[in-house]
Parts: C-alpha cells; sequence; structure tokens
C-alpha cells in the first residue's frame, strides 16, 4: 500500500512539473506582415511583422512585443522607404474566467520606436543632392517614429485580451483570436 501511494505521488508529481509554466512561452513570429497603410498618414505603403516573447511562468510571465516594420511614402515623383522596429513591454496572465484566454497588461511607457533604414529613390526630374537627401531621410525618420508610436499604441490595445490561445501539437504554431475587429491571428515559433 505504501509502495501504491509512492507511485501514485510521484506520478502526480511528474503530471504536476509538465503541466507547471505556459505552453505557449518562447518567441513567436506572426507568418504574415499586417497591412498597416491606413494608421500611417500619408503611407503609400506599410507593414508590420509581429513578434512577441512569452517569458515562462506558471501563472504570469514578462511579455515583450515587437513591430518591425516598413513604411513607403511618395514624394516629387520618387519615394522613401523606411524600416525599424517599435517595442513595447509588459506581463501577461492568465483570465481567471476563460482558461484558453490570456491577459497582456502592457506598460505603454515602456513604448520605444527606432528607425534604423531610411533610403531615398528619386526620379530622374527631380535629383537631389546628398543634403536635401539627408535633410529627407532625417524628416521621415522623425515623422515614422512618431506615427509608429500612435500606430503600435492603438494597435496593441486590441491585444488586451487573447483569446481562445492555442499551441500545435507539434509546438511549432501559436494561434489566438483577438477583438475590435475580430481577427485571428498565426505565429510560428522562433525559440522555446
Amino acid at each position: 500500500m505504501l509502495l501504491s501511494a509512492a507511485v501514485a505521488v510521484g506520478a502526480l508529481a511528474a503530471v504536476t512539473a509538465c503541466s507547471s509554466g505556459a505552453e505557449f512561452a518562447g518567441s513567436w513570429s506572426s507568418m504574415a506582415p499586417s497591412d498597416i497603410t491606413a494608421k500611417i498618414p500619408g503611407a503609400a505603403d506599410a507593414t508590420s511583422l509581429l513578434v512577441i516573447d512569452f517569458a515562462d511562468g506558471s501563472d504570469a510571465g514578462f511579455v515583450s512585443v515587437t513591430s518591425n516594420f516598413t513604411v513607403t511614402k511618395l514624394r516629387d515623383g520618387g519615394k522613401v522607404d523606411a524600416k525599424g522596429k517599435a517595442v513595447i513591454d509588459g506581463k501577461w496572465t492568465y483570465d481567471v474566467d476563460d482558461a484558453d484566454d490570456v491577459l497582456l497588461d502592457l506598460n505603454y511607457s515602456t513604448l520605444k520606436v527606432s528607425v534604423d533604414d531610411v533610403t531615398v529613390s528619386d526620379s530622374p526630374a527631380a535629383r537631389l543632392t546628398k543634403a536635401e537627401i539627408d535633410s529627407v531621410k532625417a524628416a521621415v525618420a522623425e515623422s515614422c517614429r512618431h506615427e509608429m508610436s500612435v500606430a503600435m499604441s492603438s494597435e496593441m490595445r486590441r491585444f488586451s485580451v487573447i483569446k481562445d490561445i492555442e499551441v500545435s501539437k507539434d509546438r511549432r504554431t501559436l494561434s489566438f483570436e483577438i477583438e475590435s475587429p475580430e481577427t485571428d491571428l498565426r505565429f510560428s515559433r522562433v525559440t522555446e
């Protein structure tokens, strides 16, 4: 009898050890970029590829959301492309009312936006001097930093509740739903 009890306790401990920690812990990258053109004033095209990093925890943990973005603006027959990154940190917790929902409490004071690369492509009729190109790059970088700060703050409010979070059996795919409007998102694992 004592041996049976010891085996039962050992089996329970093994099950508990396997189930502790969040199955979705790790780094996940969205499978396709989102079109955010409408959120960036004056953009001809703008996309965002999200990366979400969930720290492991049994009931809660740190979370970081990164938007790797590209913005294209047209000017005088040419175009300007800007690439950068917006990062916001916070914490995740399980929703006590629904076990497959996760709440994100993002700290908007941590939002940082950097523009890492700006390229100017001129039309043959509008050649710019190096000083003019540098001025255009600086202006576009500054406007993109501001516009992505506003867009990221707005977009991340949709992530306050992520519903029906699910990790595939092979642990390579994460899916969940966000609201306003209702959207199903899919991510592939970057790291565990």
